[in-house]
C-alpha cells in the first residue's frame, strides 16, 4: 500500500491534487501547517486523510500528534515544532523512540528529509507551496509491504 505524504501546504493543494489524482493511494498523512489541506485533500482523492495541527493552524479541533498503526508500522505524526527540527533531529527521534515508532513523520522546515537516526526512519515531505533552501516543491510517498516500508520525496 502506498500512502501520500505531505506538510506544510499552506493552502496551496493545487500541485498535490495534480500529483495523486488517478494513483492508487490508501491514505493520505498530513503533517500540519495547514490541518484542513490533509481533509480536503483526502476528501478531493476519496482516500482516508490522517492529519495534525501545525505551528501555523488556526482551528483546533484536532490533534498536535498522534501515533498511527498502519499495516503493522508505528508511526509517530507530529508537525515538529514542538521538537525543534529546523535545528536538530535529535529531539524527535528519541520522542519516536518513547512512542515506539518505526518511522516518524513530521513538517516545519519545509525541507525534505529521508533519513535514519538511531534506528528511526525520519520522513519530512518538504512543502509542495513553499520550499526552502533551494529546494523544489515536494511531497512524500510511504510504500508499506509485507517486508516493511520505503519513503521517497517526490519533486513536484
Amino acid at each position: 500500500m502506498e500512502y501520500l505524504v505531505v506538510s506544510d501546504s499552506h493552502g496551496r493543494v493545487d500541485r498535490v491534487v495534480k500529483y495523486a489524482r488517478g494513483k492508487d493511494f490508501a491514505g493520505i498523512i498530513h503533517a500540519g501547517d495547514y490541518y484542513r489541506d490533509g481533509l480536503y485533500l483526502g476528501e478531493e482523492l476519496k482516500i482516508p486523510a490522517y492529519a495534525v495541527h501545525g505551528n501555523c493552524d488556526g482551528v483546533w479541533d484536532g490533534v498536535f500528534e498522534e501515533v498511527l498503526q498502519l499495516e503493522g508500522v508505528n508511526i509517530f505524526l507530529t508537525h515538529g515544532h514542538f521538537y525543534h527540527v529546523k535545528h536538530d533531529l535529535q529531539i524527535i527521534t528519541q520522542k519516536a523512540r518513547e512512542q515506539n515508532a518505526d518511522l516518524v513523520i513530521f513538517g516545519h522546515s519545509h525541507v525534505p528529509v529521508n533519513t535514519k537516526i538511531n534506528g528511526i526512519w525520519l520522513l519530512n515531505p518538504g512543502s509542495p507551496s513553499r520550499p526552502r533552501e533551494g529546494t523544489a516543491g515536494s511531497i512524500g510517498v510511504l510504500k508499506i509491504t509485507k517486508d516493511g516500508f520505503t519513503a521517497e520525496i517526490i519533486s513536484l
